[in-house]
């Protein structure tokens, strides 16, 4: 398997080729036909989705001979999965429905996972010029500039003092031909800004220009802020959010598509997100190394009892709690709707869709 030194040295390759399927679709994107097809599901696919696939790739296999597991690549069995103790998970357009609808809410979606556990995660958004990356030694949001704009909000990640990221890795493997990456100090998180000059063609310098730490955030002060999906806000979700937020003053639903909402969770703009509907791993992969190096989790989603406000009557039961024992039994589990969430989503399972879960900040 790839070492520790090996994963940070793909860093900044990985961001570059992410931006580089990111040029792919949104030539596509500012064109007139997007090549509309129906997969089996009956989700869509268009040519951006065909023509990122093709250059992660392509540009993956190039890297270091790991298995890629694309959506949009062929059906890998788990009979020869199981063998694999690596592999990328990629998404080369998640958010298709978003990029049909023209609303820039789309992102490509690469993450290296290691024994089940997401390593590396990249997440570009092309149409809003911003990326995120992140390993266990770090997370990394890059505001990218390119021909298709700047993002104006990157969101909160805090004051701090520039990093200097553009020094060769303490282990660089130029002897791969794999380009040395920054050296990123301890488990801590940036945010990367380009100032206009530097766009250039998005070399390594290019990436690194300024960097401010970020960070995921907890609820407090009162106020917790909630992302809420536009598409699947079923019983078991709206129960969960009424029972998350019944002892804040202020709520605020952030609605935003794609992985995107990792994202958010990432960077400290939203606190919490629960997911009861399906998706699959190359969903989730990505956001889910960014956000756990942010000093998040995804938690696997379990039942939940209800929520006190401020010691008073209890609000938002969800009825799958209620034949639950355990939790009648355990007085404090009656204020913790997180009660019975199960451990962290894993990759490369047998079956690759992921169970429910509850993206957390804290």
């Amino acid at each position: 398997m790839l070492s520790h030194h090996q994963i940070t040295d793909l860093m900044i390759p990985v961001l570059q080729l992410s931006i580089r399927a990111g040029d792919a679709i949104m030539e596509v994107y500012e064109g007139e036909d997007f090549q509309i097809e129906r997969k089996a599901d009956y989700s869509p696919l268009t040519l951006a989705d065909r023509r990122a696939h093709e250059v992660i790739d392509a540009g993956l296999t190039a890297l270091d001979n790991v298995p890629v597991l694309s959506e949009e690549g062929r059906d890998i069995p788990w009979e020869e999965r199981r063998h694999w103790d690596e592999l990328w998970l990629v998404d080369p357009l998640d958010g298709t429905k978003e990029f049909i609808r023209r609303n820039g809410e789309f992102t490509v979606n690469i993450a290296l996972a290691q024994k089940g556990e997401p390593v590396l995660g990249v997440i570009y958004a092309p149409a809003r010029g911003v990326a995120y990356v992140g390993t266990y030694v770090g997370t990394y949001v890059r505001m990218v500039e390119s021909t298709h704009g700047v993002a104006s909000n990157p969101g909160p990640g805090g004051e701090g003092s520039a990093v200097d990221t553009s020094g060769a890795s303490a282990n660089p493997t130029a002897a791969s031909g794999r380009p040395a990456g920054a050296s990123f100090p301890g488990p801590r998180a940036f945010r990367f800004a380009l100032d206009g000059a530097a766009a250039g063609d998005h070399g390594a310098g290019d990436l690194s220009a300024r960097a401010e730490p970020i960070r995921s955030a907890a609820p407090g002060n009162g106020r917790i802020s909630i992302i809420a999906s536009r598409s699947h806000m079923g019983p078991r979700t709206q129960a969960f959010i009424r029972a998350v937020t019944a002892p804040y003053d202020q709520v605020e639903r952030v609605h935003i598509g794609s992985a995107l909402k990792l994202c958010l969770l990432a960077e400290g703009s939203a606190n919490i997100y629960p997911r009861y509907a399906p998706t699959m791993e190359w969903d989730t992969a990505a956001g889910h190394a960014i956000l756990r190096a942010a000093g998040g989790e995804i938690w696997q989603a379990g039942r939940m009892r209800r929520q006190k406000r401020h010691g008073g009557a209890a609000t938002g039961d969800d009825p799958a709690s209620r034949d639950d024992p355990a939790s009648r039994d355990d007085p404090a589990s009656r204020d913790d709707p997180f009660r019975g969430n199960g451990r962290p989503l894993v990759y490369n399972k047998p079956d690759l869709r992921n169970p429910h879960f509850v993206a957390r900040g804290w």
